[in-house]
């Protein structure tokens, strides 16, 4: 009795993989998505900008959005991104959170609480969650491109 083996080539290992590739890269737009806007804006705490932390738009509708996110500069600045840098946040409706840790100083706090622990929140708890923050956001072609988010201890 005489039994052939076959053995798949390392090319054919390859030809399924590359074809989902090929057939899902089909109408994307090397450049970004469509239908972004460019959104930029200003973080405020009790009055102040806030100096560091990050801001998330989160789609209501998350089946056909996406989320953003944008880093937030000493001076309380922001600029949104989805996929490329600055490249903003698509048209839809938004929920926001807005999170900025104590950074590590390689020190614990301080027993009196003058210092607070590395990791811990600065802003209060609420504005770290989009479904409690209160913070939303309505994109479309006539948003003016600045939000402004005003954080309170209250």
């Amino acid at each position: 009795m005489h039994v052939k083996i076959y053995r798949r080539s390392v090319t054919s290992r390859w030809i399924a993989p590359m074809c989902l590739f090929f057939v899902a890269s089909i109408g994307c737009d090397p450049g970004g998505l469509p239908n972004m806007v460019p959104i930029e804006g200003k973080v405020i705490y009790n009055g102040q900008p806030l100096k560091f932390g990050y801001v998330a738009y989160v789609p209501v509708d998350k089946a056909n959005g996406r989320t953003a996110h944008g880093v937030i500069h000493p001076d309380g600045t922001f600029s949104m991104t989805t996929l490329k840098m600055g490249d903003g946040v698509g048209i839809g409706e938004y929920r926001i959170s807005v999170v900025a840790q104590q950074p590590p100083t390689g020190e614990g706090p301080d027993p009196d609480g003058s210092r607070p622990a590395p990791g811990a929140l600065v802003t209060p708890e609420k504005y770290a969650y989009d479904l409690r923050s209160g913070l939303t956001d309505k994109v479309d072609a006539n948003h003016p491109g600045y939000k402004e988010l005003v954080l309170t201890d209250e």
